[in-house]
This record gives structure tokens, C-alpha cells and sequence, in this order.
């Protein structure tokens, strides 16, 4: 057992998970001077570094699903507290409306840009955007491998979630959810406390979760390419192969709330044990990430990519996630899970940060394009300026106008 008082927060996931959006601000950044996402990236340096694609890779591989895994964790008590009806219509709010003002009004500044720096004669923004709002109504279900983007501006000119992907998602996930708790709430219920949860029943659900995750990853790999995206009638929009592990890390969350994981049992493991499992499997995700590319780019067809390789980079990938979930959560359990004001702040504006920042980024990708400064300067005054008026703008503007428990969520 752990000292941890059962709260309607955990301070040490709340420090978490604005941690992870931090790092998305990061990665988000990072894109632009590196060679992995260049094709399709909003706007490209000319200068490039390898350390940006070792550093994008090795982010990739674990924030979205650890902030699955925090939302599945905190939707159980939310939904006990609430009717079915309630539940619902406080995520469509606190999801659904933001989603709609961001994807309409901020994120076409980023696909213009894209457009802005590549088209030989750039339409004015009111008309991309107008073009780019009517092409909501182009309801398709299609498979797109982001090099497409680099050869057909049109992908990059209609619409899209683009980073908002992460809500639609996950508002998908919280009423498909709900819907099941309204029919099987007992399937749901916490353990008591004198039933205890032993260390081998966590090793056993971490064990499972890995194991049915790997095989759906490796499954879906098996048809489509581990770097495509989907989008389901404008409605949702994810990468395929990704999608086992945000379900399963969503679905972990909602178990391990309800056996009482972080507030009453510790997960196994010590941090320094889990921190070189982590190190030691990234070193394999990049040896087999960089193998993937080596065939790939001497192949003309998928179906030739060895067998043992999708299966392998599944596995890996998969229980890298489950390595960096579990470091992340016995560290930050253990070093920060006492209150602070900045760390208060941190996570009530971190959802309103994951919104706004990435037009944010990109407009500063645009304005040190011309700059001859070395990327790395370049790099870390962007990742600073964008942190900071992203924080401004959600601390000040949008949860300066509610209670801090309203921006948290609550």
C-alpha cells in the first residue's frame, strides 16, 4: 500500500499528464528540422539534424497513449458521479465545442502555410479557408500514407482534424464507453479493499494488455503502413496502427481505476528497473524503426516487408509504451505528487495548451524560417515562445474566466 489518500485528483497524474503535453509542444516542434517528417510537414526548415529524428521517434513512441491511459483512469469516477445523459453532454462541452472553435478557426492557419510556402500563386487565406471549411461535406473513408501529402497539395488543402485527431478520438472513446458502462456498471465496479490486489495480478493485466495489443498491432501492420492515417468521413481521423494501443491504453486506465491502482497499490517495479527496460527496448524501436525505412525505400511493394519484422516492431512498440507508462507513473508517484501553485496552473491550462498550441508553433516555424540562426537556437526559442503564449492564453484568457476545477476537468 502507498501513504496516497484516495482524491477526486491524483496531484502526480495531474503533473503528468501536463508533463506529456509539454512534450507534445516538443515534438510538434521538432518536425520541422528533422528528416522523418518533412514531406509533409506545415513549414520546413532547409536545415535539417538527425537529432530531431531520433528525438521525434523516441517522443512518438509513448506520449499519446499515456494520455489515453490518464483519461480512461479519471473517466470512471467521472461517470459514477453523473447519469448517463450527463456524462455525455459534459464531454460533448468540455470536447465537442472547443474541438469545433479550433478546428474551424485556428487550424486552417496551419494547412495555409503549408499551402503559403509551396504553391506557386497562394490564394488568399479567406479563400483557402472558405474552401477548406466546404470541404467538410467530402465524406470519404480513406487509407493515406503521409507522402501523399508532399506529392498532392489538395490532401493538404481540404479538411482535416490535424492535431485535434487526439480529441475526436478520444470523445469517441469516453461515449463508447459510457454506453457500456449504462449497460454493464457492475463489470465496472472497484475492488473492496480487503480483497487486496496482489503484485502478480498487475504483472498479469500489464501481461495481457501487451500481448492483445502486439497482435492487433501487428495484424493491422500487416495491411497498412505503420505511418498511415485514416480518416472516417471527416468524423475520425487516426493512424491505423496506433489505434490498438489508444484503445488499450484507454481501456488499462478504466481497470486500473477500478482496482484501486495509485491510490491504494503501487505498480511493480522499482523506477530505475523500468527506466533501463525503457532504454533498452527504444534501442530496438530505433534499430527496427530503421530497418522498416532501409526496405521500404528499396521496395516497390508492402507485402515484401518480412513477416517477422511487422511482428517484431509490434511487439516492441507495444510494450515499450507499457514500460514508459510504468516509469512515468512509479516516478512522478513517487517524486511529485505534492501540490504546487505552477504545477496547479500546469494542469489546469494543459487540455486548453494541447488545443491551441501547434498553430501556434507552426506561425513561429514560419516567422524564424528566414532566420539564419542555428536550428538548434531556432529549436529551443520556439519550444519556449509557444509553451509560453500557449500557457498565457489557456492561464489568462480561458481558465481565467472559470474556477481552476473547471479547467481541470472536474
Amino acid at each position: 500500500m502507498t501513504n496516497t489518500t484516495s482524491q477526486n485528483r491524483l496531484v502526480f497524474l495531474d503533473n503528468l499528464r501536463y508533463f506529456i503535453v509539454l512534450l507534445v509542444v516538443i515534438l510538434h516542434v521538432s518536425i520541422s528540422y528533422a528528416n522523418v517528417g518533412a514531406p509533409w510537414w506545415y513549414v520546413v526548415d532547409a536545415n535539417k539534424h538527425a537529432f530531431f529524428d531520433i528525438l521525434i521517434i523516441v517522443l512518438d513512441s509513448f506520449i499519446m497513449p499515456v494520455l489515453f491511459f490518464i483519461a480512461g483512469y479519471f473517466a470512471l469516477n467521472s461517470i459514477r458521479q453523473k447519469t448517463l445523459d450527463a456524462f455525455i453532454v459534459s464531454k460533448l462541452k468540455r470536447l465537442g465545442i472547443p474541438w469545433l472553435f479550433v478546428v474551424f478557426f485556428l487550424v486552417p492557419v496551419m494547412p495555409y502555410l503549408y499551402h503559403y510556402t509551396r504553391a506557386a500563386a497562394p490564394l488568399s487565406f479567406w479563400i483557402f479557408w472558405k474552401g477548406f471549411v466546404e470541404s467538410v461535406g467530402d465524406f470519404n473513408l480513406i487509407v493515406v500514407d503521409p507522402n501523399q501529402f508532399a506529392n498532392d497539395m489538395n490532401l493538404m488543402n481540404g479538411f482535416s482534424h490535424h492535431h485535434l485527431w487526439f480529441i475526436s478520438l478520444l470523445l469517441f472513446f469516453f461515449i463508447g464507453f459510457a454506453l457500456l458502462y449504462q449497460v454493464k456498471s457492475k463489470f465496472f465496479e472497484s475492488r473492496k479493499q480487503s480483497d487486496g490486489t496482489s503484485t502478480q495480478s498487475m504483472w498479469i493485466a500489464l501481461f495481457t494488455t501487451g500481448i492483445i495489443i502486439s497482435l492487433s498491432v501487428t495484424f493491422v501492420n500487416y495491411f497498412i503502413s505503420e505511418l498511415a492515417w485514416a480518416n472516417i468521413y471527416n468524423v475520425l481521423i487516426f493512424q491505423p496502427t496506433r489505434f490498438p494501443l489508444y484503445l488499450g491504453l484507454f481501456v488499462l486506465g478504466i481497470y486500473a481505476f477500478s482496482k484501486n491502482w495509485f491510490t491504494q497499490y503501487q505498480l511493480p517495479g522499482s523506477s530505475l528497473a523500468w527506466f533501463i527496460a525503457c532504454f533498452i527496448l527504444l534501442i530496438i524501436l530505433l534499430s527496427l524503426i530503421f530497418k522498416l525505412f532501409e526496405i521500404s525505400h528499396n521496395m516497390t511493394e508492402r507485402n515484401l516487408i518480412p513477416f517477422w519484422l511487422i511482428v517484431t516492431h509490434g511487439f516492441v512498440r507495444t510494450f515499450l509504451v507499457l514500460a514508459f507508462l510504468v516509469f512515468l507513473i512509479s516516478f512522478t508517484h513517487r517524486y511529485w505528487n505534492r501540490p504546487a501553485k505552477i504545477n496547479q496552473n500546469l494542469a489546469a491550462s494543459s487540455y486548453h495548451i494541447y488545443l491551441i498550441h501547434l498553430p501556434i508553433v507552426v506561425i513561429f516555424q514560419f516567422l524564424f524560417l528566414t532566420i539564419s540562426i542555428s536550428i538548434f537556437l531556432k529549436f529551443a526559442i520556439i519550444v519556449l515562445l509557444s509553451t509560453l503564449l500557449s500557457y498565457g492564453i489557456s492561464h489568462y484568457l480561458i481558465c481565467g474566466f472559470h474556477k481552476t476545477e473547471k479547467c481541470l476537468g472536474k
